[in-house]
């Protein structure tokens, strides 16, 4: 058997019980003092272990809400069921608020699944890769049909977030803000972004989630603004395009 087919089955077999250990499977080691069955067992505990630990260090606020020991049970049992698609475990747990969802002994508390998306979003920011913001200055040194004609788009580490509840008050009362004393009814939405190596977060407007959702595609800057003026009448962009601008969240579409 070729050395890439033996990984694929210790792999397989890493992520079952020791029951469903084949003579194939078997027939690959050496048999000893201690079984196979307590043998696998060690490597299975360390690689859950490991997904776990993964897990909590990317939802720490889910974690915070659900109190340090539901969060390992919770964890170790995403596990389980499911394994990485890739090497990188920064960016192992995509699906764990689909899996908080579908959870339901968690089924009272309707946000936790927006609260775990929220926080894989910030996930993605951190370790999005490097790319260069727009200019302001650079730009305002622009002619005028020029700065018409530029087509931007979200920096690779910029998200956007909708929920149907505060997500913004949950973070900063996790985060001990004392002007918090008690969550408010009501969605809110959210700007994720990295400007250097910490990821930050804003809580927007409407118009203002509007303004940049329209910004994930390419789109001519003349034309954004133009439609903008149409659909929110009396609202003054300036001070709205110098906060994003100085966020350094754009950057010129190539």
């Amino acid at each position: 058997m070729k050395l890439h087919n033996i990984q694929d089955n210790f792999a397989d077999h890493v992520g079952q019980d020791e029951t469903s250990m084949d003579d194939g499977f078997r027939s690959l080691f050496k048999t000893g003092s201690i079984t196979l069955e307590n043998r696998m067992s060690v490597y299975r505990n360390n690689v859950i272990k490991s997904l776990r630990d993964a897990i909590i260090a990317t939802y720490p606020i889910t974690g915070k809400m659900l109190g340090a020991d539901y969060m390992k049970k919770l964890a170790r049992l995403y596990a389980l069921d499911h394994k990485p698609s890739q090497a990188n475990l920064n960016l192992y747990g995509e699906n764990f608020a689909d899996f908080i969802a579908d959870f339901k002994p968690l089924s009272k508390y309707p946000y936790l699944p927006d609260l775990a998306k929220l926080e894989w979003a910030m996930n993605e920011c951190y370790f999005a890769s490097d790319d260069s913001a727009l200019d302001p200055v650079a730009i305002a040194q622009l002619s005028a049909n020029d700065q018409a004609n530029l087509t931007l788009v979200l920096r690779n580490a910029v998200r956007l977030c909708h929920a149907p509840y505060r997500l913004d008050q949950i973070q900063s009362l996790c985060a001990g803000d004392s002007a918090v004393t008690a969550l408010e009814n009501g969605s809110c939405t959210i700007l994720i972004y990295r400007p250097d190596l910490d990821v930050m977060t804003i809580p927007l407007q409407p118009y203002e989630y509007d303004f940049l959702k329209s910004f994930q595609q390419p789109r001519n800057l003349s034309e954004a603004l133009e439609d903008f003026t149409a659909q929110h009448n009396g609202i003054d962009i300036l001070p709205m395009l110098e906060k994003f601008f100085s966020c350094g969240i754009f950057k010129i579409h190539q």
